[in-house]
């Protein structure tokens, strides 16, 4: 690679390209503060973690339960999320954005155990929208599926997915298992998560 010949700044010209690099590097210094910022902000991602601290018990088979920790107390395990409010139940999230949203649970039948019975675990996104009666329209889902042989040891399930919330989006944390010998429980300990990565043009760009 070539360089363009560079003329030597005659002396009296001196000072003004000295005070020509000076307001360079201050533009640059500004530029890359801007870049930092994004960088820490891209890996520093707001977050609230809550883990329960009671099990959530008497869970049917035949059809999702909520198994969302407001029914059970908890405790907010970490956040540098200030002012999130979000309790992960059914109710707003602080605004739209792609989130990241998890579960991890431990699902144990409460008696008998069904052969090879089925465990669901799910995060839904939903709304209700206006005029529907309060019906309510599933917009996406993130969930696991798992199978417990007759050991009655207890299943441990995580589910993550990325949900894309408009305003007025919901999420709801469920369950459903196929253990009809008795009901299920969600033993204490279940941790629920949720990252806000940012708006949808932010989250393309990264």
């Amino acid at each position: 690679m070539t360089s363009p010949d560079l003329d030597c700044p005659e002396p009296e010209n001196y000072a003004a390209v000295a005070l020509q690099m000076q307001e360079t590097a201050l533009q640059v210094e500004a530029r890359l503060y801007e870049v930092e910022r994004d960088l820490r902000a891209s890996v520093n991602r707001q977050t609230h973690v809550v883990t329960t601290t009671a099990a959530r018990t008497g869970l049917p088979t035949g059809g999702f339960n909520d198994i969302s920790p407001i029914f059970v107390t908890n405790t907010i395990t970490f956040s540098n999320y200030p002012g999130f409010g979000f309790s992960f139940g059914i109710q707003d999230p602080p605004g739209a954005g792609e989130y990241q949203i998890g579960v991890y649970v431990n699902a144990i039948a409460s008696g008998a155990v069904t052969d090879n019975s089925h465990r669901i675990v799910r995060i839904r996104q939903f709304n209700v929208p206006p005029g529907s009666g309060g019906s309510q329209v599933t917009v996406d889902t993130a969930e696991a599926t798992v199978f417990e042989a007759n050991v009655g040891g207890g299943m441990d399930i995580t589910v993550t997915g990325v949900f894309d919330m408009a305003v007025g989006d919901q999420i709801a944390f469920e369950m459903d298992h196929g253990n009809t010998g008795s009901t299920m429980n969600i033993s204490i300990g279940a941790i629920y998560w949720i990252t806000f990565l940012g708006s949808r043009e932010t989250v393309e760009v990264f």
